[in-house]
């Protein structure tokens, strides 16, 4: 079946109410995502090619006398089921004329499966030379039972789809894991094909055997290394982290021009000592004081080894702790400082929303505050476009969903990283990026290291190894990884897949549990494998939870309100979900959190 295109130029807010009111679908049509679009959030997003991508999330409909939940209201919420794309190709304001369309998603041709409508999930750009998005993770949500775009069953064994940008075509690959994990930070070494996705959970969204411990979510161990170039995956351990524990909703930045192979910093995030049973207001989060780093350099050589994890103190103008977040990073023109930008947030424990920016620059790890305003949102991506700005993308405005609509009424907004200003025009043409003066100012007289030194050994050389970075086109991964045939694609969902060859020196290292199959490791860890049943086993020694079986498609319950994992950026010809960079540097990803009631 043809995708069918629905694209709007938006000429003024009159002109979009006048069509509103004009055309007002059926009760239970599937809710248009752009003329009755009021706010988005937990929705995943990628630059590529020129284009803003936007895929999945929750969504609240300005959809004039809709059922919910047995009532007849204003507005609905529900899910956001197409594909939506924004052109970054030329200059446009988004209060008269911005250019965007909604691509209706169709079934993958090799297997009829729907593609997903996920919250919580991430998107990856890919090679450049490889036309194809991608979509890995997330979770149901169903707010609204009444509505026609609720999510379809799907099988765990392919968690990561494709589209080929521009086109309709979907497609799936079986990443050899056994679960679709969600609410996870991910980021994208873009100059290497690979992408990580650091922990995560699962929830009765992704898998019902979690219903067996009474509708519980379970964070997990690990971090994923998926090869985008022959979509194949290994999980590695993750126990080299200071204090470790598995961790949600917070970011996982790329950070390249560093090292051999470039940093991922992560930051944030929620944690919780039981890790299962866990809800949105349990557990702590973690504070911005300290960051870890992962040199990926060190995992190349040899990944049976897991790669080397560094905690590293903070100063300056440390934020507050929160989930919900978005980042992005750029690096200074002569490679001398790399920063990360951190906008925005939620803390979900007290339901305190944040409306700011704030600056890591390394390599001396200190914070800077660069703006604060009185219009918090949580739950939304960003990224760079057009050398210097910043693009932030939905995200909900208040702690609950349906509590209105998003006064940027075309779900973007434009932020001016040079001149440290907001407006409402994108600029495709923009000058290149410049340190700010009061970032400049804050970094004036700086060393290249950390106000009290490097906490660890080892990280000082990797942060002050430069190297030229280059965004050529990516044909295969680092040698390291051998010259292995691509991972099968579904054929038919369910069925048998046929040998695959697995990455020579990336033998797969499964999710353990806190006082799990390691010794040396004192807490539970919670480990995804096998039959999809969740199994308790005890001894005098330890406590072990797994969950095994065949993936089950379960819904989130009608008072859940969702969450998403936002994504990665370049500020070069291509762009990435939640983190991004200019010339000379790359991007990592953002992940959101929602509370649940």
């Amino acid at each position: 079946m043809a995708a069918t295109r629905l694209s709007i130029l938006v000429l003024s807010s009159a002109s979009l109410l006048a069509t509103v009111s004009a055309t007002l679908p059926a009760v239970f049509e599937p809710l248009d995502a752009i003329t009755y679009f009021c706010s988005r959030w937990q929705h995943s997003s990628i630059v590529k090619n020129g284009i803003l991508y936007i895929n999945g999330g929750a969504e609240t409909f300005n959809y004039p006398m809709a059922w919910l939940h047995g009532n007849w209201t204003n507005n609905t919420y529900g899910l956001n089921t197409y594909l939506l794309e924004y052109d970054l190709k030329t200059s446009w304001d988004w209060k008269t004329n911005i250019s965007y369309s909604a691509i209706e998603k169709t079934p993958n041709p090799q297997t009829g499966t729907e593609p997903p409508n996920f919250i919580r999930g991430t998107m990856f750009q890919g090679p450049a030379n490889d036309s194809k998005l991608y979509a890995y993770g997330g979770t149901s949500f169903i707010g609204n039972m009444s509505a026609a775009n609720r999510s379809a069953s799907y099988s765990q064994q392919y968690p990561l789809w494709s589209i080929d940008s521009g086109g309709t075509t979907w497609d799936q690959y079986d990443l050899k894991q056994d679960w679709r994990p969600n609410f996870g930070a991910a980021a994208e070494a873009y100059d290497q094909g690979l992408a990580f996705y650091l922990n995560g959970q699962i929830d009765v969204g992704t898998d019902s055997g979690t219903l067996e411990f009474g509708n519980t979510t379970i964070y997990l161990d690990g971090m994923l290394v998926i090869d985008l170039v022959r979509q194949t995956a290994v999980n590695i351990s993750t126990n080299g982290m200071k204090d470790y524990l598995p961790r949600v909703g917070g970011a996982l930045q790329y950070v390249p021009g560093v090292g051999d192979n470039g940093v991922l910093v992560a930051i944030g995030g929620q944690v919780d000592e039981k890790s299962r049973n866990s809800t949105a207001t349990s557990g702590s989060l973690l504070n911005f004081t300290t960051v870890d780093v992962f040199d990926i350099g060190s995992y190349l050589p040899n990944p049976s080894e897991n790669g080397t994890w560094y905690s590293q103190t903070t100063t300056g103008d440390i934020p507050l702790p929160r989930t919900g977040f978005c980042t992005v990073t750029i690096s200074a023109p002569d490679n001398s400082s790399h920063n990360i930008y951190v906008y925005s947030g939620h803390n979900p424990l007290t339901a305190v929303m944040y409306d700011d920016l704030y600056v890591l620059s390394l390599p001396t790890f200190i914070w800077t505050q660069i703006y604060t305003g009185k219009a918090p949102r949580w739950g939304h991506t960003c990224h760079i476009v057009g050398n210097r700005q910043l693009l932030t993308v939905g995200g909900q405005i208040h702690t609950t969903a349906g509590k209105g609509c998003d006064w940027e009424y075309k779900s973007v907004a434009v932020y001016d990283m040079t001149n440290l200003t907001w407006g409402s025009v994108y600029d495709a043409n923009a000058a290149s990026w410049e340190v700010p003066g009061l970032l400049s100012k804050t970094l004036s007289g700086k060393t290249a290291e950390p106000v009290g030194g490097w906490d660890e050994l080892g990280l000082e050389d990797i942060m002050t190894k430069t190297r030229i970075w280059s965004a050529a086109p990516v044909t295969s991964t680092p040698e390291s990884r051998s010259n292995e045939s691509r991972a099968p694609k579904a054929v038919i969902i369910g069925a048998t897949i046929g040998s695959v060859v697995f990455l020579v020196l990336l033998g797969p290292i499964l999710f353990f549990f806190r006082r799990g199959l390691f010794k040396r490791i004192k807490r539970e860890r919670f480990e995804l494998q096998g039959e999809h049943k969740l199994e308790l086993s005890q001894d005098s020694e330890k406590k072990n939870y797994e969950l095994q079986g065949t993936a089950v498609y379960a819904e989130m319950d009608d008072a859940c309100t969702p969450a998403e994992a936002p994504r990665d950026t370049v500020t070069y010809a291509v762009e990435m979900s939640a983190t991004s960079v200019q010339k000379g540097a790359l991007w990592g990803v953002p992940i959101v959190r929602t509370p649940t009631e």
